[in-house]
């Protein structure tokens, strides 16, 4: 088998899924001395906890069978790869959304993760933001305008005060008068909309630019 690409980190999982699926070892050792990935060791030891069973419950249905139906197989034969391959893209899911990020890619920001101890639904929380985009199948940070943060970020904080003013006054007037009128009722009406404006501004301006930094700063 020719040598792959170090270069090339689709090519080099290609190899190693495909010789891994006939029982070989010599792509799966390739890629692990190469990426310090082991995808089976990863699925293994894939922390299923109540997140995944509460915000993913099919994923973390399938991949308890998954675990199931891997002990009854022998590692390294094709059986037991197809399986494995069947769980990692099960476990994407979780991880990346709808991102649609090739293996190799995956396994890389894996590894930055695991290596910066950061658990999978905080990784999750950044890619799936405005700080990163998907592009040819790789994770490609995304900055944010500056101008724009800062005019947002004043927006923001203006319809919050705006936000509290109103409620805050609609509760003065109910203590002070007993009862509900239509100004305070209009204004506890108001509340849900108000609060989900202000979190749309803060996803845009302050959960943009923290998104970017942290992403950045473990060197995505």
């Amino acid at each position: 088998m020719d040598k792959p690409d170090p270069d090339d980190l689709a090519d080099l999982a290609r190899m190693m899924m495909e010789e891994g699926r006939h029982g070989g070892s010599e792509a799966v050792r390739q890629f692990i001395d190469y990426g310090e990935f082991d995808l089976s060791d990863y699925v293994n030891s894939f922390n299923s906890e109540w997140r995944l069973a509460v915000f993913h419950p099919v994923v973390y249905r399938r991949h308890v069978l998954w675990k199931r139906r891997a002990s009854q197989l022998t590692p390294g034969t094709p059986a037991y790869w197809d399986l494995l391959v069947e769980a990692e893209h099960n476990l994407t899911t979780a991880e990346f959304g709808q991102l649609d990020i090739s293996f190799a890619e995956r396994a890389r920001l894996r590894i930055i993760r695991q290596s910066h101890g950061m658990e999978w639904w905080t990784f999750r929380r950044l890619v799936c933001n405005l700080g990163a985009k998907c592009k040819d199948q790789k994770l490609q940070l995304r900055e944010p305008p500056k101008l724009a943060v800062q005019v947002l970020s004043i927006i923001r904080k203006t319809w919050a005060i705006i936000s509290c003013y109103l409620v805050l006054g609609a509760t003065v007037q109910l203590l002070a008068r007993g009862c509900l009128d239509c100004a305070s009722a209009g204004a506890y009406m108001l509340a849900p909309m108000l609060l989900v404006v202000w979190w749309w501004l803060h996803v845009v301006s302050e959960g943009w630019t923290s998104s970017f930094v942290r992403l950045r700063a473990i060197s995505i």
